[in-house]
């Protein structure tokens, strides 16, 4: 780390950090040198003590780390919390999508009592408007992007004048 943020390392905004850390490298690289040489009987001493201790207080360092857990805590807090809002929202474009599709459909149930209905327009009809389920399909599709508007369109448009 040092390597790749050159001066800023020890002079930028997070020095103490750094050093902090360092440090901790350093007693952890000194804790293996006396426990590798155990024979002689220093690897009871009070620096491994010292070493355990700065871990320890290594945890200080993730203080900072909590606040940003909090934000992210927070956030998906919002995101649950506004699912019963999506819930909602969902049920009201539903009931809507489904008025508007019921008259659709009865205009088109119409359109086929006729006995001079046309064999193409008919089989346009029943591809978009063939049920409740299709019209709501089409409709919902129209609004959302799934299919341009005009196609749909085209086929009311022998229907009812208003289309």
């Amino acid at each position: 780390r040092a390597f790749a943020e050159r001066c800023l390392f020890f002079y930028g905004a997070e020095w103490i950090w750094n050093f902090f850390d360092t440090l901790l490298v350093l007693l952890s690289v000194m804790n293996l040198i006396f426990n590798s040489i155990g024979d002689t009987g220093m690897s009871n001493l009070s620096v491994a003590r010292m070493v355990r201790f700065v871990r320890f207080i290594r945890l200080v360092r993730l203080a900072r780390a909590v606040r940003a857990i909090q934000s992210l805590r927070l956030f998906i807090l919002t995101i649950f919390s506004s699912g019963v809002s999506l819930i909602w929202c969902l049920l009201i474009v539903s009931v809507i999508v489904y008025f508007f599709a019921s008259i659709i459909l009865s205009g088109v149930t119409e359109y086929f009592r006729d006995p001079n209905w046309e064999k193409e327009e008919g089989a346009k009809l029943a591809e978009f408007y063939g049920s409740v389920w299709r019209t709501m399909v089409t409709l919902f599709m129209s609004i959302s992007g799934g299919v341009s508007w005009k196609e749909p369109l085209e086929p009311l448009a022998r229907v009812h004048w208003a289309c």
